[in-house]
């Protein structure tokens, strides 16, 4: 078998800035301290390389450092009307922008993207970003 010794492995860290993203799955789940958490993954798209990145951002709410902010903040980018009271599943879908940065590696994880925050999708950005679809096998 023949295999390349100079490969390196691949980054999927994209650089800091804003990128188009899709809501791929929002839920609530219970952080490590027994906290309400919103945890939301998300589609992100490389206009400039056509590549796409999966990234998964967690919103901890109560305490000090509380992400009701944030919350706020990707409630509104993706349009739906701000009431305080949210169903996960309508963010499902969702288009919107976000403003990534890169989180150092630390411990045994390495550098990785971070959503720093959610902007809403306007017309002037272009048409509204489509997965690629692996799934679908044209016949």
């Amino acid at each position: 078998m023949q295999y390349n010794p100079e490969a390196k492995r691949p980054s999927f860290i994209l650089p800091p800035g804003d990128y188009p993203a899709q809501i791929i799955n929002a839920e609530e789940k219970q952080s490590k301290k027994g906290n309400p958490m919103l945890v939301v993954k998300l589609n992100v798209f490389n206009t400039t390389t056509g590549g796409e990145a999966k990234i998964t951002d967690y919103m901890v709410q109560g305490g000090e450092y509380s992400a009701d902010w944030r919350i706020k903040e990707l409630v509104e980018a993706s349009g739906i009307e701000v009431s305080g009271d949210l169903n996960p599943y309508e963010l499902n879908g969702r288009n919107l922008k976000v403003r990534l940065k890169i989180k150092p590696a630390k411990g045994d994880f390495g550098e990785s993207n971070a959503v720093v925050s959610y902007m809403p999708w306007s017309n002037a950005d272009g048409p509204k970003p489509v997965p690629k679809d692996d799934s679908v096998i044209p016949f």
